[in-house]
Order: C-alpha cells, then sequence, then structure tokens
C-alpha cells in the first residue's frame, strides 16, 4: 500500500512539474531544423528535402538560420509548407565560378533541373528575413514557377549581373513586403534599361509567322505586321514585358521541325476558325519559357464574296482584275494563359478599306505599294497601340472609374457609370471621331489625328 502511494506521489509531481511548462509546441505547429553560421548546403537541403517529404498544411516545417554567412554552390530546392526564417544577421553567400551564368539560382521552388509541375503545384512557402547575396553570377538570384501562397518579408536580395533578383512565373497569390531589392547591374556596368523591377515573358505569334516573302513582290502579311508593332510596342515599357522578335522565334522552330509543323497546324486553325490549341500551346511556353501567347490573324472580305484572304491576295486581285470595290480588314488577337488554359483578353478590329467616294483601287503595283504603306500606317498608329494598351493592362491592371460630369451647377453629383469607356475598344482615329474637326496640318498632326483613306 505504502508502495502504491509512493508511485501515485510520484505520478502526481510529475504532472504538477509539467503543468507549470508552458505547451509551446502545441501553439507552434511548426516542426523546427535549426542551422548556426557555417552549416552546409548539404545539410540545410537535407532539411528541406524533409519538409518536401513530410510537411502538411497542419503540420509545416520552418528551417530556421542564425546569424553568420552561410556558402552555396549552386541552388537550395524549397517546397511546399515550408516556411524559410532567417536572423536579421544571417546572409547566404553564392560562391563564386570561372565566369558568369555558372551553377544555378541561389533559391528555388520545386525540384532541381526541369521540373515536371505544372499548374499552381506547390504552396505555402513562405522566405523571411537575412541577405541573398548572388555574389554577381549571372543568374536569377530567386525563381519561383506555379505555386501559390507564395510570401517574401523583410528579406534582402542583391548583387547580380544581367539577371532578375526575384523571378516569378505562374504563381497564384504572392506578397512582397519590406523587402529590398539592390546592385542589379550590366557587364558594361551601371545601365539602367538593364534594370527592372518586375518582368513578364511572353510570345507574340502572327497566322502568318511563316509565309515570309510567298509572293513576288516579297509584301508582308497584315498579321505579321500588326505583331511586329506589337512586340515594339510592348517591350518598349521600361523592360516589363520580354517579347521575342519574329526571326528569333523563327529560328528557334526550325530547329525543331515537330514543334514547327505541330505550330503551322495551330496557326492555320486559328486563322480559319479562331479556334485555341492548348495543348500545343503549352508545348511552345515549355520551348520558349513563357506563360502566355498572343496569336494575332488577319483577314480581307468584301460584300461580293466573303471569302477570306490574305493582304496580298487583296492588293494581287485588285491589281489583276481592275477592280475598286472595297474590302474589310479584319483582325482579330487572343492573349492566352496556357498555364491555366484559359482566355485572358480577346479583341477583334475592323476597318472599310476605301477612299472618301467608297472605292479601293490598287490597280497597278506603285497604287498597290501605296495601300499598302497606308495599312501600315493604320496598324502602327491605331490598331498596334489599342491591342498593346490592352495587353499591358491585363498583367498590370490598373483601377478607373469614370464619372459623368454636370454640365450645370445645382445638378447631382458626378455618379459612377459603368463600362463609360466601352466605345473607345473600336479604334476610330480622332478625325472619325470628332465629326466637324477642322482641317488638318500635316506638318504639325500626330499620327493619331490622320484619317486613313484607302
Amino acid at each position: 500500500m505504502k508502495k502504491s502511494l509512493k508511485i501515485l506521489s510520484v505520478i502526481i509531481s510529475v504532472m504538477m512539474v509539467l503543468s507549470c511548462i508552458p505547451l509551446s509546441y502545441a501553439a507552434d505547429a511548426y516542426v523546427h531544423r535549426n542551422f548556426s553560421a557555417g552549416a552546409s548546403q548539404a545539410d540545410i537541403q537535407e532539411a528541406l528535402d524533409e519538409a518536401r517529404d513530410n510537411a502538411t498544411d497542419a503540420r509545416p516545417y520552418m528551417i530556421s538560420l542564425g546569424d553568420g554567412e552561410y556558402h552555396i554552390d549552386g541552388a537550395l530546392n524549397i517546397y511546399s509548407n515550408t516556411y524559410f526564417k532567417m536572423s536579421d544577421g544571417a546572409t547566404i553567400i553564392k560562391n563564386k565560378k570561372e565566369k558568369l551564368n555558372a551553377g544555378d539560382n541561389m533559391l528555388k521552388l520545386g525540384a532541381p533541373g526541369d521540373d515536371p509541375a505544372s499548374g499552381y503545384y506547390y504552396k505555402n512557402v513562405t522566405v523571411e528575413g537575412g541577405v541573398w547575396n548572388e555574389n554577381y553570377m549571372g543568374n536569377p538570384a530567386i525563381k519561383m514557377a506555379h505555386g501559390a501562397n507564395i510570401t517574401f518579408r523583410n528579406t534582402t536580395i542583391r548583387n547580380i549581373t544581367d539577371a532578375h533578383l526575384l523571378e516569378l512565373a505562374a504563381i497564384d497569390g504572392i506578397t512582397i513586403e519590406n523587402c529590398h531589392f539592390l546592385n542589379q547591374v550590366s557587364q558594361l556596368g551601371e545601365n539602367e534599361d538593364a534594370n527592372e523591377a518586375i518582368q513578364f515573358d511572353v510570345l507574340a505569334l502572327p497566322a502568318d509567322l511563316f509565309s515570309v516573302c510567298d509572293n513576288y513582290f516579297c509584301y508582308p502579311e497584315a498579321s505579321e505586321i500588326v505583331t511586329n508593332y506589337v512586340i515594339q510596342d510592348l517591350r518598349a515599357h521600361n523592360n516589363t514585358m520580354n517579347i521575342p522578335y519574329l526571326p528569333e522565334v523563327r529560328a528557334k522552330l526550325e530547329a525543331n521541325p515537330e514543334l514547327k509543323a505541330a505550330t503551322k497546324s495551330m496557326l492555320d486553325s486559328f486563322k480559319q476558325s479562331e479556334k485555341i490549341d492548348f495543348e500545343t500551346q503549352n508545348t511552345l511556353s515549355k520551348a520558349f519559357n513563357v506563360k502566355s501567347i498572343i496569336l494575332i490573324s488577319a483577314y480581307s472580305t468584301n460584300e461580293r464574296n466573303k471569302q477570306k484572304r490574305n493582304l496580298w491576295e487583296t492588293l494581287e486581285i485588285s491589281s489583276a482584275f481592275k477592280i475598286n470595290y472595297p474590302f474589310s480588314l479584319v483582325t482579330n488577337v487572343v492573349l492566352t494563359d496556357t498555364v491555366n488554359d484559359v482566355i485572358m483578353w480577346s479583341g477583334k478590329y475592323t476597318k472599310k478599306l476605301s477612299d472618301s467616294d467608297g472605292f479601293f483601287s490598287a490597280v497597278n503595283q506603285t497604287q498597290a505599294a501605296s495601300q499598302l504603306e497606308k495599312i501600315k500606317m493604320y496598324y502602327k498608329s491605331n490598331v498596334a497601340q489599342n491591342i498593346s494598351q490592352h495587353i499591358y493592362l491585363r498583367f498590370f491592371p490598373r483601377d478607373v472609374r469614370t464619372f459623368a460630369v454636370p454640365k450645370k451647377e445645382g445638378e447631382e453629383k458626378p455618379h459612377f457609370v459603368p463600362n463609360a469607356l466601352d466605345h473607345l475598344i473600336t479604334p476610330q482615329t480622332k478625325m472619325e471621331i470628332e465629326e466637324g474637326a477642322p482641317s488638318i496640318d500635316f506638318q504639325t498632326a500626330e499620327p493619331e489625328d490622320l484619317m486613313f483613306t484607302f
């Protein structure tokens, strides 16, 4: 009996002691892995791999680095449900290589190499505190792709040459709070044109991408004309839009005959029926390392014959058969998100090709060349700018609230008018909008002031 009482007393004493200990583990849902200065890249990666295999929404991992320096040769790979926390005095430094572009990122979301993940595969990742020093080695310091609920807080990323300090692609929900991005330079030294806060990679494809000099005057097709102007306009936004030029696109596709054939079939289908082949687009996205694709087609029709004709056929028919009835030039544009296989935006532009008397004249080579230049000007100063603006706003949205302004004192206060700018979507020149405008001084007129007479 005394022995039983003694055991009971011990148990009660232990329970009393435990009751005095704060239950921090119950309050802290994280599994902790802590490192001090000098810990190797392999040790840190081992903890990250453990998190990859075991972390859950309810039981995430926290990888903590204390004050000091940590040297790495390549990328640390981070996965879902992981909190990578560095103290204010912690610095991760990439070791110097013999030449630029050697090695890898410093931190990468997902598996090493060509990660097969798609969509928003990884989730719930936080990087907080410390300094990431890329050491001017010419690779994006931190690369995050195919993830959701990603957070960067109170961290500094610095010292990089001709690359991004933080590169994001296919991310659903990104929070960047109180972070510093420093010392992004070019190989030739400080260069403002090389610096950017954010950049989107996009591929632009005209439906007639492979129709180069298919006619004896080597006239370009309308879809290529407008695509070239759209590329120029979007690339002019302080390096925020990275879009390869068409010769570069053709060269890359020529090196891959199978992808070229699939691309041609996709573009022909879009041109004829406006059908979107997302499967081929996904393949193109991986080949060109983009997440969005712009498709542009253009054709002409007339009231007597609804057959879709390209620009060269229109000019050739007018010249060969000495016809002068007007044509309608139709341009279709689609911006797609190849991660989620959805259309981000689409637009359609129609322009009647005729003069003020309702005729379209191209009865010889000189007139045909003149009409071609007018069409180029119409695309450059009107359609391409409108397309570029819509696409840019899909990546960098702006809040716009429009109001009806009272004409007289005492009238009701301005009120919100939904879709008040919709009438501006159809491209028109100022002369077409402003009826009764005075004659234009062609010495001082801007391109958008001109009325395009064909």
